[in-house]
């Protein structure tokens, strides 16, 4: 590939493939790890193949993965991943996988389309948090996130379920308890820390969203929820941001 600019001053260069990587004519996607760039994972017919971009070779393969959706952690320490979900074989297909070892380090099951998969699972910026939208089961289902903390993927540290106080501010100057309606989240979102203070004393923001068209018919706006992950009661909202339809 030549230089695209034709009006371009500086000498011109040719693009070339590197031929002594490995070749993979049958890849379907391909990343590269954000932070580093020293490892790629690519999805071809054979499964998920891991590799070195130091040493120029394959340093791992995972095999019947028929991926269709992928992408790394901020640190490069996992990749999420999904298959297609098949009714006629009902078993988890949303995965996070290590990228050292090649350890599913957790699975989910993901109904959905499988690029909406990737966004249901959010990591900080350090990799300390990581936060998974859990869809709902039906239309009227609460659902929730859950908060996997310091690489434990064992259980969620803490749930926030979407249960959203209405009037906690008025309610709490007559004394008297908030009342919590029942909703769902439709999405979420990390803010990053305030760079000016030390890390554990800025607030850590996590923003979920529920969409106008799926709420009540009386409802004319869309609602953003804010939780600070950092604050001892972090499964209650900190504020709210109402949004137009559009």
């Amino acid at each position: 590939m030549k230089h695209p600019s034709t009006d371009s001053k500086d000498p011109p260069f040719c693009i070339k493939v590197d031929a002594t990587l490995p070749q993979y004519p049958q890849a379907r996607i391909a990343r590269f790890a954000p932070k580093s760039g020293s490892q790629a994972a690519v999805v071809s017919n054979v499964g998920l193949h891991f590799i070195d971009m130091l040493n120029k070779k394959e340093s791992l393969l995972l095999i019947q993965l028929d991926l269709v959706a992928l992408e790394y952690s901020p640190c490069d320490s996992y990749v999420v991943c999904c298959e297609k979900w098949n009714p006629q074989n009902p078993t988890e297909n949303l995965f996070i996988i290590c990228t050292k070892t090649g350890k599913t380090i957790k699975k989910f099951q993901w109904l959905k389309t499988p690029k909406d998969s990737i966004k249901s699972i959010r990591f900080s910026d350090d990799e300390k948090y990581c936060l998974r939208l859990v869809p709902q089961a039906n239309a009227k289902d609460v659902n929730s996130v859950e908060i996997y903390k310091d690489g434990n993927f064992s259980a969620p540290s803490f749930v926030i379920a979407a249960k959203f106080a209405t009037k906690a501010t008025q309610n709490a100057k007559k004394g008297i308890p908030p009342v919590y309606l029942d909703g769902h989240f439709d999405g979420l979102d990390l803010c990053s820390l305030n760079p000016a203070v030390e890390p554990e004393k800025s607030p850590f923001y996590m923003f979920a969203w529920q969409h106008a068209q799926s709420m009540s018919t009386e409802e004319d706006c869309g609602n953003v929820y804010a939780y600070d992950l950092h604050n001892k009661t972090e499964n209650k909202q900190k504020f709210m941001i109402s949004c137009p339809k559009g």
